[in-house]
This record gives structure tokens, C-alpha cells and sequence, in this order.
């Protein structure tokens, strides 16, 4: 692709993005995955029987399959885009197309544990997502969440068919802000390459 085909490349909503990729969107797990390498697993609670549990930008179920062998009460899928859900392979989940930039369609106070992996990425008013955030969380439950820091755009699609995401680079100062505003307590784990910082892993706790 040349560098003038770059520069006009289309770049798309989200869900717009995810619904022209959904089709072929399994095929970049293992991508996705050698991102996080299974290191969020660690800040997971060991049992999880009695949690209701909401994987927010579930899209057709990476995050969930660490989690379709461990007993849990309730799984929440929520994601913008139906196509993504639509793909998504397991009976035993509940789910919910949703814009969580409007709201997280779910009751206060009801979740044990919240996912929200490559998710902040695409959220423009992070005020906003974490107060709703912390309103469905029960006290002292926690989300377990990334930050990747994303050097180029994510192009998906073929030649002339190829499009970007839209995406909203966010600083580490803004996330922690933002968390605290609503009264999240924020701990957070540097993930370096090469020496380099390249994501974060956070845990925000409702206290």
C-alpha cells in the first residue's frame, strides 16, 4: 500500500469498525493475545461461584474463553456492535449490544467483577464510562482493565478495502483522573518491551 493510500484510508466509528470486522475477527485473537499473554489473570479473584461478572468490549468472546471452565454465577457480554456479539460461541452467556458511552445497561450496585480489555482505547469522555463503571459496581468489587499504547492504527481489510479504527490516545495522568473522579481506587502494573513502556494493566476498586 502506498503512502498517499494511507493518508486516505478510511477511519471508522467504532462500531461501525467492529461490524465490518466481525466476520474475520477470530482469526486475530492470537495477535490480541500475545498482547496480554494471560498476565491479567493474576489480579483475578480466585473464586469467582458467586460473581456476577460483566465483560465489557466482550466483541465474540476472546476474554471469555479463560473462563468458560470456571464456575461463575452471571456472564455479562456487553459490546457495541450485535455482529460481534452475534459470533460470540457459548449459550451460558447473557448478552447485551450496547454503547457504554451512553450507559452500562445494567442496575447499580450488581457486579462482582468487571473486564474491560482493549476497551478505553475507543472511549472519548472517560468521566463518563467511569462513573457508570462505579455505578454498577458493588462496594469493593473491582474492574480488571488494559491500556495498549497503540504506535500505529490498527488496519484491518484487504488493498483497497483496508480501514482504521478511531481511537483516542489517552495518558496515564488522564485514565488515573478520571477513575479517581469517581471514587475508583486505581493500582496499575507497567508492561515494558524493549524497555519501553507499552501497556498497562489496571485494577480499579469501588471502595
Amino acid at each position: 500500500m502506498s503512502y498517499q493510500k494511507q493518508n486516505i484510508m478510511p477511519v471508522l466509528e467504532v462500531k461501525e469498525w467492529f461490524d465490518k470486522a466481525a466476520k474475520e475477527y477470530r482469526q486475530y485473537w492470537s495477535l490480541l493475545d500475545s498482547v496480554d499473554n494471560n498476565r491479567f489473570l493474576r489480579f483475578l479473584p480466585r473464586n469467582l461461584s458467586n460473581f456476577t461478572i460483566v465483560d465489557i468490549g466482550s466483541g465474540d468472546g476472546r476474554v471469555f474463553e479463560h473462563f468458560k471452565h470456571t464456575w461463575y454465577h452471571n456472564y455479562i457480554a456487553v459490546d457495541i456492535s450485535q455482529k460481534m456479539l452475534d459470533r460470540f460461541q457459548s449459550s451460558a452467556v447473557i448478552k447485551c449490544c450496547a454503547d457504554v458511552e451512553e450507559s452500562i445497561p445494567l442496575e447499580d450496585n450488581t457486579i462482582d467483577l468487571a473486564l474491560a480489555f482493549f476497551v478505553i482505547e475507543y472511549i472519548a469522555d472517560l468521566r463518563y464510562f467511569f462513573a457508570e463503571l462505579s455505578r454498577v459496581l458493588k462496594p469493593w468489587a473491582t474492574c480488571v482493565a488494559s491500556y495498549f499504547f497503540q504506535r500505529h492504527a490498527f488496519i484491518f481489510g484487504h488493498a483497497d478495502d483496508s480501514f482504521k479504527i478511531e481511537r483516542f490516545p489517552h495518558t496515564y495522568e488522564e485514565i488515573k483522573e478520571a477513575a479517581e473522579y469517581s471514587f475508583l481506587h486505581v493500582d496499575e502494573w507497567a508492561i515494558t518491551e524493549q524497555g519501553k513502556v507499552t501497556w498497562y494493566i489496571y485494577e480499579f476498586k469501588k471502595d
